[in-house]
């Protein structure tokens, strides 16, 4: 148990030096990473779901590089757009223990060096977020590391149907296509992290999959029932099934009405021409 905890600090300890040579770093002794998707707990490719996943981000603090006066208080903070920052999660040095089930924790790897990770579920809260690592200053002088966005994460009510050019809602029962010749419907998925998987299926069988948007032509004298179906990140399939309606009726419909009233304007004429 001793060696793994030597190899978890020592490990730690070689990243921390690769950052301070990369880009990443910051000339400060504050180093906030890059958000990689990798890193949090999540079956999504990009992007996160409410309150499903977990967000991690992690960052190094060397305080070889502050006065005593910084050596009390780091912490977190976040902002959106222009706004300005706000305290995220906060923590003393002496508090560096290793791992919490706080939304923020942080162990000493070595007299100097603090590892910092930030895992808590995601939330709209954070959602394109700007981060800062902030060491506080006993006079209120912080000292800030480069500046790193989160990324976009999602409600379960973002998520936006559409079939064809209709957007689905639970009330939706039926959708438009045209059912006299081939017409083709159209299911798409949209606002979700991704992958987002849709399929059609008619008659209990999947006739069209894809990734965000698939299509299918309708063929005439089928059954006009489909079930549509979505699953978000690998998980929780949803079907509904709709009933496609002939997009060409109502243009019939209008087409005879017209048809109907000039004739009754062509009678209305040759009375009055036979009368006069």
């Amino acid at each position: 148990m001793k060696d793994r905890k030597v190899y978890f600090v020592c490990f730690h300890v070689l990243i921390f030096l690769v950052l301070q040579a990369s880009t990443n770093s910051d000339h400060n002794g504050l180093t906030l990473n890059t958000f990689s998707q990798e890193d949090c707990v999540t079956s999504c490719a990009a992007g996160l779901r409410c309150p499903i996943d977990k967000i991690v981000l992690q960052g190094f603090i060397d305080t070889g590089k502050f006065t005593a006066q910084h050596k009390k208080i780091f912490s977190l903070e976040t902002r959106k757009k222009s706004y300005p920052f706000e305290t995220f999660c906060s923590l003393a040095f002496f508090e560096c223990k290793g791992y919490t089930t706080d939304n923020c924790y942080c162990e000493q790897l070595d007299p100097d060096i603090y590892l910092f990770i930030l895992n808590t579920t995601a939330g709209v809260n954070l959602s394109q977020n700007e981060a800062i690592l902030t060491v506080v200053h006993d006079q209120h002088a912080d000292i800030s590391s480069i500046s790193r966005h989160l990324p976009k994460m999602y409600e379960s009510s973002d998520i936006t149907l559409q079939v064809n050019d209709l957007q689905i809602t639970p009330d939706v029962k039926t959708f438009k296509v045209s059912t006299h010749e081939e017409g083709q419907i159209t299911f798409c998925c949209h606002n979700t992290p991704t992958p987002c998987d849709v399929s059609i299926s008619k008659d209990g069988h999947i006739v069209s999959s894809n990734i965000t948007c698939t299509s299918y032509n309708h063929h005439p004298g089928q059954s006009n029932h489909y079930t549509f179906t979505y699953f978000v990140c690998n998980e929780n399939k949803i079907s509904f099934t709709l009933s496609a309606e002939d997009a060409d009726s109502k243009v019939g419909e209008s087409l005879r009405s017209y048809q109907l009233l000039l004739y009754f304007f062509v009678a209305i004429l040759v009375v009055i021409i036979y009368n006069g």
